[in-house]
C-alpha cells in the first residue's frame, strides 16, 4: 500500500535482482521519501538504491541523498521513474572496483521539480536549478553517525554547491537529523534550503 518514509536511513541492503534499497511498483499506491538517505546499497540487477515502475508520478523524493551505492558494471543506482526535488544523486561505484557506475540507468524517467544534483550527468535532469557533473567529494562527506541525529547521514561540504542552493522552500520540515531547514550555510546572510537529506 501507500508508504511514506521520513527522516530515515536505508543503508547496506542487497538484492539479487533489481532495487537494493527500494523496489517499487506503482500498484502499491503513492509513495514519498523525504529528508532521507539511501547509501551503501547494492543490487545485482538495476537500481542499487531504487528501482521503480516507469510512472514518475507515483513515487516522490524530496530532500533525499542517494550516494555511494554499489552496482555491477552493467548496473546503476536508480532505474525507473520518479518525481524528485531538492535531492542529490552521487558517487555510484562498481562493486569491488574503484570504477564508477552510472547514477541512473537506461529507461530512467524523472519528473524534476527543480534543484537536484547529479554527479555524473546520467540522470538527464532538466528542471529549474538542476545541475549535473561534479566531483562528489567536493559536495559530500562520508556517511557518519557523528553528524547528530539517530541515523547516519552524509554531511555537506560547507563550500560545496549543495549548500544554500535551492530557491524553493523545504515543505516537509526538518532535515534527517531533526535540524530545522533554511539555515544560512554559506554565510552570505541569506538562509536557503540545502540539497539532500542534510541541512
Amino acid at each position: 500500500g501507500p508508504l511514506d518514509i521520513l527522516r530515515s536511513e536505508l543503508r547496506g541492503n542487497e538484492a539479487t535482482g533489481d532495487g537494493g534499497g527500494i523496489q517499487y511498483d506503482s500498484a502499491a499506491g503513492p509513495t514519498g521519501i523525504r529528508s532521507s538517505t539511501l547509501s551503501g546499497n547494492f543490487a545485482a540487477g538495476q537500481g542499487s538504491a531504487v528501482s521503480s515502475s516507469t510512472n514518475p508520478d507515483q513515487i516522490f523524493f524530496e530532500n533525499v541523498t542517494i550516494a555511494h551505492n554499489e552496482a555491477p558494471a552493467t548496473g546503476s543506482a536508480i532505474r525507473g521513474g520518479l518525481s524528485i526535488v531538492n535531492s542529490l544523486i552521487a558517487a555510484t561505484r562498481v562493486r569491488g572496483s574503484s570504477s564508477s557506475a552510472p547514477n541512473c540507468g537506461s529507461g530512467t524517467t524523472f519528473n524534476s521539480l527543480g534543484y537536484n544534483l547529479d554527479s555524473d550527468g546520467t540522470c538527464g535532469l532538466t528542471g529549474v536549478g538542476d545541475f549535473s557533473s561534479f566531483n562528489a567529494a567536493d559536495v559530500l562527506d562520508p556517511v557518519a553517525r557523528a553528524n547528530g541525529g539517530r541515523t547516519l547521514t552524509h554531511a555537506l561540504v560547507r563550500t560545496g554547491l549543495a549548500v544554500d542552493r535551492s530557491q524553493l522552500g523545504c515543505a516537509f520540515g526538518p532535515d534527517q537529523r531533526g535540524v530545522q531547514r533554511h539555515q544560512d550555510g554559506n554565510g552570505d546572510g541569506v538562509a536557503r534550503c540545502d540539497i539532500g537529506a542534510y541541512e
